[in-house]
């Protein structure tokens, strides 16, 4: 075993690695949705309005829907609101039986207020066209309404199904515990625009989504939803979010959210709203992307090296 041999086929299988780690890019993930339903009907009177903001999604967007379209509670309308795609994103929604609608003015905060305001159920959710939801996702936004008439926002959690794996852990671990940390900061519960869903009359009462908002509008929102009536969230309600905005590494993922928080946490001003996007899944490498592989190839070179000595 432990023959000098044995390490060439170990530095071969290393090296090839190495080479698609650096070249290779890894498409959009597939998930299997157990659903027959061809396409989504909009009910005449929903009790739920599900919006989704769309920015050249032709890559993700089919199976966000998919998603819905597999929901155990069927009374919902869905509503996808193009913000100008330049790619055929507004004719695979409709392909699923979404009600699409246009929004010229660029800007996630323009397409979110776009789709809130000609919803017509009581209730109106909320997530990305990168993400995945659970069968029982819709359900339980219902029902979390039905149970506390008084809650005017409800919400929940994020994990990411993509990206490096120091992201995905981060998501799965830290983010409940920066979420509590927030609530503290921020002087009650903040909602995340990938899932939440508000009360209709509480969400106009405010006048909705500040559309000269580049990042953090949902933030915003359940700031001023706070002002008008409780907002309640269930760590346990997960949608399965993109982590593309991590591709580059989890701290160049973070930085694009960091500053502007800072800044609304510490000095309550809304600065660095840079928020670029990024329509693409596949992973990038930087050039540092062969660090971990070739740390490991020296280390099993050193201990082969080690082992032979001791033993001759």
């Amino acid at each position: 075993y432990w023959s000098l041999l044995n390490l060439l086929p170990i530095l071969l299988f290393g090296i090839i690695s190495l080479v698609f780690t650096k070249t290779k890019t890894k498409a959009s993930p597939k998930f299997f949705i157990n659903t027959r339903q061809l396409a989504h009907v909009n009910p005449e009177s929903p009790r739920i309005s599900v919006v989704l903001p769309a920015y050249n999604e032709a890559g993700f967007i089919e199976t966000t829907l998919k998603s819905l379209l597999a929901q155990t509670y069927k009374n919902f309308e869905l509503i996808v609101v193009d913000n100008n795609s330049t790619d055929n994103t507004g004719e695979i929604a409709k392909k699923y039986g979404a009600r699409v609608i246009v929004e010229r003015q660029k800007g996630v905060a323009w397409a979110r207020q776009a789709g809130f305001m000609v919803a017509k159920g009581a209730i109106i959710a909320c997530t990305d066209s990168d993400s995945v939801v659970s069968e029982n996702w819709v359900e339980k936004l219902v029902q979390a309404f039905e149970r506390d008439p008084e809650i005017v926002a409800f919400g929940g959690l994020g994990c990411l199904y993509s990206g490096p794996v120091t992201a995905r852990a981060a998501g799965r671990y830290l983010f409940p515990a920066f979420w509590i940390m927030d609530r503290i900061l921020s002087g009650g519960w903040n909602l995340n625009g990938f899932n939440l869903a508000v009360r209709r009359e509480a969400f106009k009462k405010i006048g909705g989504f500040r559309t000269d908002m580049t990042l953090g509008e949902d933030i915003d929102l359940s700031k001023r939803l706070r002002e008008v009536g409780r907002i309640a969230v269930d760590a346990n309600l997960m949608v399965f979010v993109s982590g593309r905005r991590y591709d580059r590494g989890l701290i160049a993922g973070v930085m694009t959210y960091a500053p502007s928080y800072v800044m609304r946490v510490l000095f309550k001003k809304d600065k660095f709203l840079t928020f670029p996007a990024i329509r693409s899944g596949k992973q990038t490498s930087s050039n540092l992307s062969f660090l971990p592989l070739s740390a490991l190839l020296l280390f099993l070179t050193a201990l082969f090296y080690f082992s032979n000595r001791l033993r001759f």
